[in-house]
């Protein structure tokens, strides 16, 4: 159904309800006026329904986004941590042709420390994808509870209706 059937059929529940709880107030129907009544209910839980939807929806685009960003920033501090590895290797390794000689133990030290930064850039990397991960399965928690309380309101409002 779409949106514009969905308001209209909203709004003829709205207008169905006031007018049969009206009639049946004046009239003293009081069946007539719990039916109006009901009719408003529907309205009132089918816009809930949609309303919780939207949130849901709303959420899993804000998690994919999120998620997104997230994963192009750890690619981008991958290749920034490989670039640096490369440029730390090179200068290493240039260093060891220069002072091979005089003073080979010092340009394995230096090696030695850049492989040991690159491992903490890498581990600095590897737990940012790990929080992007918890943060995106946060967000789908979150987007499922409120699927679920949307459906919810869609069985409220689907129960009135039976009524």
């Amino acid at each position: 159904m779409s949106e514009s059937a969905k308001s209209t059929s909203r709004l003829i529940d709205r207008v169905k309800g006031k007018a049969k709880s009206a009639f049946g107030s004046v009239s003293g129907n009081d069946q007539l006026r719990r039916e109006g009544q009901l009719h408003e209910e529907r309205a009132k839980a089918a816009e809930e329904a949609e309303r919780r939807e939207a949130e849901a929806r709303q959420a899993r685009e804000r998690a994919d986004i999120e998620d997104e960003v997230n994963e192009i920033e750890a690619e981008r501090k991958a290749i920034a941590a490989d670039r640096a590895a490369e440029e730390l290797e090179q200068q290493a390794e240039a260093e060891r042709r220069r002072t091979e000689a005089r003073a080979q133990t010092a340009a394995e030290e230096r090696k030695v420390a850049a492989d040991a930064r690159v491992e903490t850039q890498e581990a600095i990397a590897q737990r940012e994808r790990n929080d992007a991960a918890r943060d995106r399965m946060e967000a789908e928690r979150e987007a499922s509870r409120l699927e679920a309380e949307a459906e919810q309101a869609r069985r409220s409002a689907a129960a009135l209706d039976d009524e």
